[in-house]
């Protein structure tokens, strides 16, 4: 999934993006634990038939510029994601197999 990260100013837009972009069963927006549900869906993604997740952030200095705190929560979730979906998802759930879960951060480059 190619991502624009110009396009979100803070983490609460990324998630937005995610439930839309992905499909989220449940969608409600900004309510309160939205950040939990996207949590949930990106360690589930059972409606998505892939091999693996790959997630490419373009213009990456531009990336949740206006979210210091919210950066760091990205790294952190994305961290996770990619450890459940190499070693936890078989234990977790019925079926599944461990796939590439796969985070890239592009930086422009400045002339």
């Amino acid at each position: 999934m190619d991502i624009d990260g110009s396009k979100y100013k803070c983490y609460a837009d990324f998630v937005e993006f995610l439930e839309v972009v992905l499909s989220f069963p449940r969608k409600r927006g900004r309510t309160e634990g939205y950040t939990s549900r996207c949590d949930d869906w990106m360690r589930d993604l059972s409606w998505e038939d892939y091999d693996e997740y790959v997630f490419i952030v373009y213009n990456y200095s531009q990336f949740l510029f206006s979210d210091y705190h919210g950066k760091g929560v990205f790294f952190s979730a994305f961290e996770e994601y990619t450890k459940f979906w190499e070693y936890g998802v078989e234990h977790c759930v019925v079926g599944e197999k461990s796939k590439d879960f796969n985070l890239y951060l592009v930086v422009e480059e400045k002339y």
